[in-house]
């Protein structure tokens, strides 16, 4: 790997200034979040964290509300979740905020639950969003500091209650009952 990165480094550096320019140009309208990484890095209009959060909040609640394919309406939402992980896995590649991350995670997961659909025969549906609840459990602990743990309590405490009521015991093993 590092034979590449130094091969790539003498690539870059013996491309013209014009051509880089170009470059970077294509590169960044083929990519969003290239685009996005180029934005806030060089502060491009005072375009910030907070403005990208705001940008993913927007295509999370745009996620949700498409219409998806499946027979049963619990099969096409739980066909979005994924697709709310991959817009949160963009968002944390390009900002590095834990923060800003676990309150993604807590607006996606406040669009996603719907208890109509707990104890249902389809338990796809509460396998993904359980999984999911427990890898906003897991960014909290583990990666945030402890001053942190306190705003989360409270919203983690209610949304695992939530859980534990309304899915099947199978579904819930791998998330507490509390913090």
């Amino acid at each position: 790997m590092a034979t590449k990165i130094s091969e790539i480094k003498k690539l870059i550096s013996s491309i013209p200034e014009t051509d880089y320019y170009n470059l970077l140009v294509k590169a960044a309208t083929k990519d969003k979040s290239f685009c996005d990484f180029l934005m806030l890095t060089y502060s491009f209009k005072g375009f910030s964290e907070i403005d990208l959060f705001n940008e993913a909040k927007k295509d999370i609640s745009s996620i949700v509300s498409k219409r998806y394919v499946g027979y049963y309406h619990i099969d096409k939402v739980a066909s979005f979740i994924p697709l709310l992980t991959k817009r949160i896995n963009e968002f944390a590649k390009i900002s590095k905020n834990k923060k800003l991350e676990a309150d993604l995670m807590l607006y996606a997961l406040d669009l996603a639950i719907d208890p109509y659909f707990f104890n249902d025969c389809f338990t796809q549906y509460e396998n993904k969003l359980s999984s999911f609840a427990a890898k906003l459990i897991d960014l909290v602990f583990n990666d945030l500091h402890e001053d942190y743990f306190a705003d989360y309590r409270d919203p983690i405490n209610k949304l695992l209650e939530e859980l534990h009521i309304s899915i099947f015991i199978q579904n819930t093993d791998r998330l507490p009952i509390k913090i």
